[in-house]
């Protein structure tokens, strides 16, 4: 029984909505996508500016964007929410 639910949560994890958190608080300085737009593996979807330092996120999955929870300006937090995305 354990190893249908390892497996379960493992499946929920490949599933569903992913979300592209600040890794760091920061400035949004890009936004790069749009709700509707297709993204890949590795593509660049915020662009944030933390200590001198700009920073690409990208995203880690293929999918299409549900939602974009920042504009260019917004100071954020640590793990906050910048795009999220329904795989595919």
């Amino acid at each position: 029984h354990l190893v249908a639910v390892r497996d379960a949560e493992r499946a929920r994890e490949h599933t569903g909505a992913y979300l592209v958190r600040a890794p760091m608080p920061g400035l949004v300085v890009q936004v790069r996508v749009q709700p509707g737009a297709r993204v890949s593996v590795g593509e660049a979807v915020v662009v944030m500016e933390a200590m001198k330092m700009r920073n690409e996120l990208a995203s880690e999955v293929s999918g299409v964007v549900k939602s974009v929870a920042v504009a260019v300006g917004d100071k954020v937090d640590s793990q906050a929410p910048l795009v999220t995305i329904e795989r595919e």
